[in-house]
């Protein structure tokens, strides 16, 4: 009892040290190609995904995209220390697809070389994987 009691006080002194909050890697400047899978779920049990290539440049806190699919979107961003948010500050008309705009919190991993922004939306009920590489400057 007594070899428990020592055991279990020194888990607590020592077991439960506290992590400083981390400063987000950065994110780096340049041109980024990849895929967007877009998920958008239709009713409680079906849902259809559509793969596109897409294109961002990221550049201090403000990025760009461009596809051939949709309108390119632009504007700023926080980097977090595991998410990004990105604020779409383009105007849009109204005859595209709006699942497309890029604009909100996504979960994110980021590597040396490549960025990966996950983000489930839950009012729109849809789901974004954005995996990017980035290009040789």
């Amino acid at each position: 009892m007594k070899h428990t009691v020592i055991f279990i006080l020194l888990l607590f002194l020592f077991g439960c040290k506290s992590e400083s909050p981390t400063s987000p890697q950065p994110i780096k400047n340049g041109n980024y190609t990849g895929n967007l899978f877009l998920t958008q779920y239709i009713g409680t049990d079906s849902a259809a995904t559509t793969k596109y290539i897409i294109n961002f440049t990221f550049a201090d806190s403000g990025w760009y995209t461009y596809t051939n699919y949709w309108p390119s979107g632009a504007g700023s961003f926080q980097n977090k220390a595991d998410s990004i948010i990105l604020t779409d500050k383009v105007t849009h008309v109204a005859i595209f697809d709006w699942t497309l705009i890029l604009s909100g919190a996504f979960y994110k991993i980021n590597r040396s070389d490549s960025l990966i922004m996950i983000q489930n939306d839950i009012e729109f009920h849809r789901y974004r994987y954005i995996n990017l590489v980035l290009l040789a400057q």
